[in-house]
């Protein structure tokens, strides 16, 4: 079976439902539970939504890699998110209860079917969505 990467470089997926292991980052994404739901409600950046996932990367594209485990991905999606500012996130800076969650896929079989994404989600504490532009997009 073909290793199959994310294609991060296209841009974000139109609105729908779409798996985790489609997104490309720049999504907003409404009825957000946390990171580790299987599947997404993409909606458009200019509607009211309540997370958006930002700086998706594919963690190791050559297809030989060997699976480095589930705490070093644990921590290298950490890594990757720990350090987003706000303020390069458009509007998003006017909210004062920003959180992130990073997600990632842990397991072997996700690794070797190419399921390598990592990236953030942006959503509020109080659970309030973001408002229509909010993202700036």
């Amino acid at each position: 079976e073909p290793v199959i990467f994310p294609d991060i470089d296209s841009g974000p997926r139109p609105p729908g439902v779409w798996q985790w292991s489609d997104l490309q980052g720049g999504e907003c994404v409404d009825g957000f539970e946390g990171a580790f739901d299987p599947e997404f409600v993409v909606v458009g950046c200019d509607a009211s939504y309540d997370a958006q996932f930002v700086r998706a990367t594919v963690i190791d594209s050559w297809k030989g890699a060997n699976y480095p485990g589930d705490e070093a991905i644990r921590e290298a999606a950490g890594e990757h998110c720990v350090d987003i500012d706000p303020a390069g996130l458009g509007s998003l800076h006017t909210y004062d209860d920003l959180l992130v969650a990073p997600g990632y896929s842990l397991g072997e079989p996700a690794w070797e079917r190419g399921d390598r994404l990592m990236g953030c989600f942006i959503y509020r504490e109080s659970g309030q969505p973001f408002t229509a532009a909010a993202s700036g997009q």
